[in-house]
Formats: structure tokens, C-alpha cells, sequence
């Protein structure tokens, strides 16, 4: 199976066409409520359709790579397109540029190179761990966990969530989304903290992630590493639609670390366990 062709909405046909051309795309078919087009690179088509009713504002991420990222975004703003988003790197190892068409759909330009199919983090079924650029995240087994509690001081142990430790009771000897990971540097193998999730996917296939980093090793970029590493993970397992992470209600380096990773702050709950927070989510 091979995916070579998008097709997106449109309110004005005749607005999306000059868009896509300029963008650089090649017309090669037309109606009076379709057109499509050739990729300037490779054989992928492109389309957009007649519609109404389209969403004021689009989830969807339309993505067109180009190597010369920089470049192409000034050739198009002096051709006169916008852009909502200047080129930048993104925690994901990704530079992004974003700007919407005439009917509100956001589309990417981007440049991944090697790491669109083989990121750091890319999981490898042979083994325990994903990668990041400095860190692995190394599986941890149900004894591990179990034989890191028992370290623990009682006041430690008393903060760890009851809804987690009935997780832990029930689940195998390696599960991923119970256990977590260990955050261990690539080049001398130091722990710097860990990382994980807060149970399996859910009926919304919605998962919540968590972090912390010791804080000999805080302020160097670890836990954007292993935040983004965890929703990556998630989201190419197939089963998450919804990452989900909470923080204390103010912005602090937690929130920083979110923002980062594409998260979006979508309001405040009350967790039974911490009290108010901040809820962040990336869909």
C-alpha cells in the first residue's frame, strides 16, 4: 500500500488553484468542483474538492518537504503568500514552516531529511529503548518499578497515585504504558530521570504522559527529549488519537517544555489527587 494522493476541501475553487500554483504545484485536471495536481518532486497528486459546510478552523496538516525550506518560504512571501508560522526547528527534529490555504486547511512545508523515517526516537522492535538525540529510554520491567517504590521514603510513597499502584498490580511483566522508562544519557550512561505514562491508551484512545528529571541534570533540554520521545511513541503505536499532560496551574518550565512539543493549554481541571492544573493536549 503506498500513499501518493490527498484530497482537501474547498470553499472558492478557483482561489485554492492559484493558491496550490503558486505554492508550485502543476495543474493537470480541472472541473467546476475539482482539481488536482502533480507534486513538483516524485509522482504524488494533490487535490482539492468543492464543499460546504468546511470547519472554520481545520485539525488536518496537509505536508509538502522541501530541502530548501528557507529559500522556498522567501520566494513565496515575495510572491505574496503569508505565512502564520516562520521557518523553525521543532523538538520532533522537523524545521517547519506553516500558512493556511483560502479555505482555513493548515499546510507544512518542512524538512526532515533522514529523520521523517528514521528518528532517533524511531521504536525498534528488537529491542527496549527509543532514542533520542542524547537520551534512552530504556523499558522498565514490573520488578524494576516495584523494586523502586520499595526504595522509596514513606512520604515518597505515600504521593504515588493509588489509581497507578491498581495499574501496576494488574498489569504483565512489561508494559510499556504502566511501567515507563528510564531516562539513561547515550554517552556515559548516567540515569537522568525517568519518564512514562499514566496507564494505557483509553475508550478515547487518549493517554497522559509524565516526567521528571533529577535536578543535578534539570535545565539541559532532557525532559523536551524525552516528552516529545513519549508522544511520538504513542502516536505510532496506533492506538492514541488524544497525548494528554497536566501541570501545575502557571507557567513554569513544565509548561515550557509542552509548549515545545506542540502541546496547546486547553483549559483547567481538578485532579483528585494534585487539585487544579493546567490540562495540555496534542491531537
Amino acid at each position: 500500500m503506498n500513499l501518493n494522493q490527498v484530497t482537501v476541501p474547498a470553499r472558492d475553487l478557483s482561489a485554492s488553484v492559484a493558491f496550490y500554483e503558486r505554492l508550485g504545484l502543476e495543474l493537470i485536471v480541472t472541473s467546476a468542483h475539482y482539481a488536482r495536481f502533480k507534486c513538483p518532486a516524485g509522482d504524488a497528486t494533490f487535490s482539492v474538492h468543492l464543499a460546504q459546510g468546511i470547519p472554520a478552523s481545520s485539525q488536518t496538516i496537509v505536508y509538502f518537504e522541501t530541502a530548501a525550506l528557507d529559500e522556498r518560504v522567501k520566494q513565496l512571501q515575495a510572491a505574496g503568500l503569508s505565512f502564520a508560522q516562520e521557518p523553525r526547528d521543532e523538538p520532533w527534529l522537523w524545521r517547519e514552516a506553516r500558512l493556511l490555504d483560502p479555505s482555513g486547511n493548515i499546510i507544512c512545508l518542512y524538512w526532515a531529511g533522514k529523520n521523517r523515517l528514521n528518528p532517533p526516537w524511531r521504536i525498534h522492535p528488537d529491542t527496549d529503548c527509543l532514542e533520542t538525540n542524547r537520551l534512552k529510554l530504556v523499558a522498565q520491567t514490573g520488578n524494576d518499578v516495584r523494586a523502586a517504590i520499595e526504595r522509596m521514603k514513606p512520604e515518597e510513597r505515600a504521593q504515588v497515585s493509588p489509581a497507578w499502584l491498581a495499574l501496576l498490580d494488574g498489569a504483565g511483566e512489561v508494559s510499556p504504558w504502566i511501567h515507563g522508562f528510564r531516562l539513561v544519557h547515550r554517552t556515559d550512561n548516567g540515569v537522568v530521570g525517568q519518564c512514562g505514562f499514566k496507564g494505557p491508551p483509553d475508550a478515547d484512545a487518549m493517554v497522559e504522559i509524565a516526567y521528571g528529571i533529577a535536578p543535578e541534570h534539570q535545565g539541559k533540554g532532557y525532559a523536551t527529549e524525552a516528552a516529545a520521545a513519549l508522544t511520538q511513541y504513542a502516536i505510532a503505536s496506533g492506538k492514541v488519537r488524544i497525548v494528554r499532560a497536566h501541570t501545575l496551574p502557571e507557567a513554569n518550565a513544565s509548561s515550557r517544555v509542552l509548549t515545545k512539543c506542540g502541546f496547546k493549554r486547553v483549559g483547567e481541571v481538578m485532579d483528585p489527587e494534585d487539585g487544579l492544573v493546567w490540562r495540555w493536549e496534542k491531537i
